[in-house]
């Protein structure tokens, strides 16, 4: 038992100093920036295959980018069977011939852009005008964003653990997440870089930011605390285990030390967590384990209220405090499934082989 708290403890103490980075950056967030230039230079690309809601997004596009100028839509048709699109609105319209995947959407369309600041985005998703703001002032080789999602209040707590991370250890220069919901990046930088993962059907963001990370690229984030990505949630539990599956898939082929040294952790302390668990309930009660236990909630719960209130979204205290106890179960199952189990996305294999 003694060894399985020390190793818990260290696990622990390990996530704990990317969480706390994570919770001083996300204080240090600011207001809406004022006397934004309404001049973006920005091609925004959008792959797509087979959405259901691709005209309703195509209208809250153009209508969040009412004011600014110089900017593109580049749609890019990834073999839809039909397309909702209206043609008769200003953008540019492509379709992939020979390659397929997202991976080659986002290439194609990025290959046709007119300038060189690109923005991907998935056709799913809902912007602000804060988060327009921060592409009109972005100077860096790359952006990533917070993705908070709208729905189920299990998906939407967890959603803010990874947009508080996303924010912090970016800032703290050893970014572990990207979310190609939303993502910027220099266009001839982009076509320059070798980005790994082609055997996989998703996972453009993470190999791409591991690219990036290689280069020593400079990566920003957000300094606006309106300006984040709203997505919405999964609608059943088999598309919800798909995405987690998806996510946890491509983790082996992740080479970036910063992505691999929090994912080691995170498993070592859920597992230990477990063990402990139930050692514990299995003979006697143990304070130190309390204690571990008492210090990895704390921190993981501040977090998640501090994302929820710095961007004004509802707090769910009752699915945190249960998410302390689930989750090291939720996490381990997930990797225990992603071995075994392949879901199709948007009807293709996760990966080519």
């Amino acid at each position: 038992m003694e060894v399985v708290l020390l190793i818990m403890l260290i696990s622990a103490a390990v996530l704990a100093l990317y969480q706390i980075g994570s919770i001083f950056y996300l204080i240090k967030l600011d207001k809406p920036a004022k006397d934004i230039p309404k001049i973006l230079n920005i091609s925004f690309v959008i792959p797509h295959r087979n959405e259901d809601r691709l005209d309703k997004f195509q209208a809250h596009l153009l209508d969040i980018l009412t004011g600014f100028d110089a900017y593109e839509l580049i749609w890019v048709d990834d073999h839809s069977a039909q397309s909702k699109l209206d043609h008769t609105k200003d953008g540019v319209y492509l379709k992939l011939d020979n390659a397929a995947g997202k991976k080659a959407a986002i290439r194609h369309g990025t290959k046709a852009a007119t300038f060189q600041r690109v923005v991907t985005l998935d056709a799913d998703v809902r912007l602000s005008h804060d988060l327009v703001n921060e592409l009109a002032i972005w100077d860096s080789d790359a952006m990533i964003f917070p993705v908070i999602t709208e729905g189920n209040v299990w998906v939407c707590a967890e959603s803010y653990a990874l947009a508080g991370l996303t924010i912090g250890t970016a800032k703290m220069k050893r970014a572990l997440m990207a979310n190609g919901a939303c993502l910027a990046f220099n266009k001839s930088l982009y076509l320059e870089l070798s980005v790994s993962g082609s055997k996989y059907a998703s996972g453009d963001d993470m190999f791409l930011l591991q690219a990036l990370k290689k280069n020593r690229c400079k990566i920003d984030t957000i300094k606006n605390k309106k300006a984040f990505v709203r997505a919405k949630a999964p609608e059943t539990i088999k598309s919800f285990i798909d995405q987690r599956v998806r996510w946890a898939s491509k983790s082996m082929a992740i080479k970036d030390l910063d992505i691999i040294t929090f994912g080691v952790f995170a498993i070592i302390y859920n597992l230990t967590f477990l063990t402990a668990l139930s050692l514990m309930l299995c003979s006697h009660y143990n304070p130190i384990f309390i204690g571990i236990f008492a210090f990895k909630s704390i921190i993981d719960i501040s977090l998640l209220f501090l994302v929820a209130s710095r961007f004004g979204r509802k707090q769910y205290p009752a699915i945190y405090l249960l998410m302390t106890i689930v989750y090291p179960i939720y996490v381990v199952l997930m990797s225990l499934v992603s071995l075994f189990y392949r879901p199709k996305w948007k009807g293709r294999n996760l990966t080519h082989v």
